[in-house]
Order: structure tokens, then sequence, then C-alpha cells
């Protein structure tokens, strides 16, 4: 089913259902949770998760990233769900929240801030950088970069809207 610019797979919406229910001990809920999922798809197009549905799959994502050595601590990941929130304003205040968090007074742990997905509209939300804290690059006159090259489109972007 289509929902946005993304097509919602009934397959792997069962399969990812039948392992959260089967990995919290839940599995006499797995057929009335599917039934919703069926019914909300069959109204919306889409469906939406559960906050602990929600925690799951962020923490399982986390754990199965095979590139990242911090995956270890994957149930200590504090998932802060925010996908109500799409004012920019909120929006800015969660990412400061969302740093203080991860922060925390200098002894850092493992925290993630979701925001809505893309509906029919688009995204509720878009942040343009690929993290949210990140150093700018700049090209050099002379070529090459100072700073993180990667961060050059941004920082482009943002000295020319000034």
């Amino acid at each position: 089913m289509r929902s946005g610019n993304w097509v919602v797979d009934l397959g792997e919406a069962e399969a990812f259902f039948r392992q959260y229910h089967q990995e919290t001990g839940r599995g006499d809920l797995l057929y009335p949770r599917l039934a919703e999922v069926r019914r909300q798809m069959d109204e919306t197009g889409t469906y939406r998760h559960t906050p602990e549905e929600l925690t799951f799959g962020a923490r399982v994502a986390w754990r199965n990233s095979a590139r990242c050595i911090g995956r270890l601590y994957w149930q200590s990941l504090q998932v802060r769900d925010r996908r109500d929130v799409t004012d920019a304003a909120e929006v800015a205040a969660e990412c400061v929240a969302h740093l203080r968090a991860a922060t925390n007074g200098g002894r850092i742990r493992p925290v993630i801030t979701i925001f809505g997905p893309d509906d029919a509209a688009g995204p509720p939300v878009l942040i343009w950088n690929e993290q949210l804290v990140r150093y700018a690059g700049h090209l050099r006159f002379e070529g090459g970069y100072t700073g993180d090259p990667r961060g050059f489109g941004l920082a482009e972007l943002a000295t020319r809207l000034g």
C-alpha cells in the first residue's frame, strides 16, 4: 500500500509485529494487533506504531546496525516519541532537548528523537543535515576544505541564507 512517498509492505509489517510480540513475550496479543493494523491500512493506507512498538523498533534497528560499536547498549536507547510535533519552533526546541538528554550533563547516553513519517503532503518535519551536530565545511580558495567536507553543502546554504 502507498503512504505518501512510501509503499507500506504488509508482509514486512507483519514480520515486525511477529518479532515484536515474540521478543516482548506478548504473543497472545499478536493477532488482535495485526487485525488493527490491517484495518488502519484499509482505511488510511498506512498504520501507526504504538509508543512501545516504536521504542522496540528503534532499539532493534540499532541492535542490528553492524557498523555501530555503540549498538551493544541497544537496550538502553532512550526513545523520544515526537511524531506529533510539526511546528518549526517546537521542532527546534525538541532538537535542543534531544541534545540536553543525550549529553546528560557530561554523562553521554544514547538517545533518538523520532519525528513523524512522511504523509501525502510530504514530510511533516524536514531536517536537512544528516546529524544534529556536525562540523561545517568551507571550500578554500586554493582548493580543498576547511572543516568537514560533508558539511560543505549545508554550510554554503546557511551562508547564502545569511
